[in-house]
């Protein structure tokens, strides 16, 4: 057959590779995530919040703080094996797509042979060039579903980047004024000391002219030792704290992030929840559950497809240095239908349907999950600023008591001693105010962290370019 027919041939085969379309066998449903209440519990008879936040950490208004949270997202290393994760589906899913399409391969022989005869020995040299395009058509869109499925595994995979971007960045936040908090502690024991030490002095002195009793000394010297034994805890957590931090921000532990100058603690107000809705699309998490679903639904069409005929199609043309058959070609249908199988495929669908029930009621747990989260966040978050309030008014009295015990003295009313218990009292105020603080400051942080954010998307684009 000469040349522009085989060609005729080939292109006609070319025609049913691109033209021929398939139906699908199984519809895929949008993942139902059940029905959000209208609000949040702990916000009824409040007006909704539309507003959102974008980068949390900028409300405290502490330049070290966005600087550690930006050097971290960039160097984390947990962030580093999400992203990689990310890549690698990815080019699973190039592999995948790639069945949609026709293949096409050059194939190559070349030989020598002796062979004897009549004439003596006969020595020739022989080859086969030729290219061979292939297709499978996809009557039932298994192919596409493949690769739909792998999509939505890159997806989710995606939205996990995100989750541990949000993850790091609270965690980072909560180290850094859990730093700075017991900094603060530390200070304030070591005031506390000073005083006890004081206090016991005086009562030694005291105690030495018989205006004392040993109780009373072994009580100052107790509450001293006891003193000291605290700022050594605080010490040491400080110490494992900022290893922690370090270890965050891509360091060893005996390395440490840029220091600058120390702002003072700015606690923003609560954060704007927005409705229970609006968790579909600012949680990562929730989103990567989604798509988890549509990867388990659209490989139960796969496996639905897989009971049914498949029709592959094969061409090849090529030359030889024969001189009878210089040149050659060849179309190819192939229908390939599972008879018996002992009911494998029927199996795997049963399989297919039982794995996306229970991906679906994970992506609806996912859900639930994060309303609760966001509900126990704007609890905790009330409690800690009341508990906060209440520590303040004590600090406040506790100053007060000071400056009237101070005065008391300086008029021959009170003695000495007064003095330093009342001082005592204001430095253990101090700590407790202090920790109010960093509690509050934490709970705001999770409440960031169970609202999500939008922020992220622009990180995951830098980081996987």
């Amino acid at each position: 057959m000469k040349l522009h027919t085989a060609l005729r041939y080939i292109s006609f085969v070319a025609f049913l590779l691109f033209n021929i379309t398939g139906c699908s066998l199984h519809q895929v449903d949008t993942p139902n995530p059940g029905e959000l209440p209208d609000t949040y519990n702990q916000l009824k008879g409040k007006q909704s919040q539309n507003e959102f936040i974008d980068k949390w950490w900028e409300h405290f208004k502490d330049p070290q703080l966005t600087d550690i949270i930006e050097t971290a997202l960039a160097n984390n290393l947990d962030i580093v094996q999400a992203v990689a994760r990310f890549q690698q589906s990815q080019s699973m899913f190039y592999a995948t797509n790639a069945g949609n399409k026709p293949f096409l391969n050059f194939e190559g022989q070349v030989s020598r042979d002796s062979q004897p005869g009549m004439n003596g020995t006969t020595t020739s040299n022989n080859y086969r060039l030729s290219l061979a395009a292939g297709y499978e058509i996809d009557l039932w869109q298994k192919t596409q579903s493949l690769a739909d499925a792998a999509w939505a595994e890159t997806l989710a995979s995606k939205e996990a980047v995100k989750s541990i971007f949000i993850s790091i960045s609270a965690s980072v936040g909560d180290l850094y004024f859990l730093t700075r908090s017991l900094e603060e502690q530390l200070l304030i024991k070591q005031n506390t000391i000073s005083s006890l030490t004081n206090t016991e002095q005086l009562i030694l002195n005291r105690y030495n002219n018989g205006l004392a009793t040993s109780q009373e000394l072994y009580k100052a010297s107790a509450n001293l030792a006891s003193a000291k034994m605290k700022k050594s805890e605080v010490k040491a957590n400080l110490a494992t704290t900022k290893h922690s931090l370090a270890v965050l921000l891509g360091y060893f532990p005996n390395q440490s992030y840029k220091e600058t100058m120390i702002v003072p603690m700015v606690i923003p107000k609560a954060f704007p929840s927005g409705l229970p809705s609006d968790l579909l699309t600012k949680r990562p998490d929730i989103q990567a559950a989604k798509q988890a679903v549509i990867a388990k639904d659209k490989s139960l069409g796969v496996a639905i497809a897989n009971r049914f005929p498949s029709v592959n199609l094969l061409a090849s043309y090529g030359q030889t240095n024969n001189p009878i058959t210089d040149t050659f070609w060849s179309l190819f249908a192939g229908l390939t239908k599972p008879l018996i199988d002992g009911g494998t495929r029927r199996a795997e669908v049963d399989r297919s349907k039982a794995t996306l029930k229970e991906a679906l009621a994970h992506y609806q747990q996912t859900v639930l999950q994060a309303v609760r989260e966001v509900e126990d966040s704007l609890v905790e978050n009330r409690a800690a600023e009341k508990k906060r309030q209440l520590a303040q008014k004590q600090h406040d009295l506790a100053t007060s008591t000071l400056h009237v015990t101070k005065a008391q003295y300086q008029n021959g009313i009170a003695d000495f001693l007064a003095v330093l218990t009342a001082e005592r009292n204001l430095l253990e105020s101090e700590a407790l105010l202090s920790e109010t603080s960093r509690q509050l400051i934490s709970h705001r942080i999770s409440l960031a962290r169970a609202l999500g954010g939008s922020w992220t998307e622009d990180y995951v684009q830098n980081t996987t370019e």
